[in-house]
C-alpha cells in the first residue's frame, strides 16, 4: 500500500510491443527494455514509424496515456522490420543476390532487380535469410585468394 491506494503493476512491462503517438504523422511501434510505468518516461530502443516505413535506434520520452498495447499486426510488422535491422537493411529492402523464403517456404536468391513491398514481408509472410552481402561472406566470395 501506498498512502491509501495500492500500487498496481506496471501495465507496460519489459518485452510488451507499444505502439506510441509520439510521432505527430503517425503511431511509432518499440519493444519495451524496462517496465513504463510513469506517465512521461524515457523509452530506448529501435523504434519503427509505420507511416514511412522508418527505423531509428533512439531514445524518445513516451507519455504512457498516449501508449497502447500493439495488436498483432503490428507486432508482426515490427518483427519483420527487426529482421530488416538485423541484416543492416532498410525495412522491406531487398537486393539482387538476397536469400528470401517465401510464404510457402521456397528459398529463393534474388537473380534480378525486383520490387518489394511491407505486404509481401507483412501480409504475405516473406522472410529475408540473409542479404548478398552475408552470402558473398559465407562463400568466401570476398576473399583475397
Amino acid at each position: 500500500m501506498c498512502g491509501n491506494k495500492l500500487i498496481d503493476e506496471p501495465e507496460f512491462k519489459v518485452g510488451d510491443i507499444i505502439s506510441s503517438q509520439i510521432f505527430i504523422d503517425g503511431s511509432a511501434i518499440v519493444m519495451l527494455e524496462e517496465d513504463l510505468m510513469n506517465f512521461d518516461k524515457g523509452v530506448v530502443g529501435v523504434w519503427y514509424s509505420k507511416e514511412d516505413s522508418s527505423l531509428i535506434e533512439t531514445f524518445y520520452f513516451v507519455d504512457e496515456g498516449d501508449t497502447r498495447r500493439a495488436t498483432p499486426e503490428e507486432i508482426k510488422e515490427y518483427e519483420s522490420v527487426l529482421n530488416f535491422y538485423k541484416h543492416s537493411r532498410e525495412p522491406f529492402e531487398i537486393k539482387e543476390g538476397d536469400l528470401i523464403e517465401s510464404k510457402s517456404g521456397t528459398k529463393t536468391i534474388i537473380s534480378y532487380p525486383q520490387t518489394f513491398s511491407k505486404i509481401n514481408f507483412v501480409n504475405g509472410n516473406w522472410k529475408l535469410l540473409k542479404t548478398a552481402e552475408e552470402i558473398d561472406e559465407w562463400l568466401g566470395a570476398s576473399d583475397d585468394k
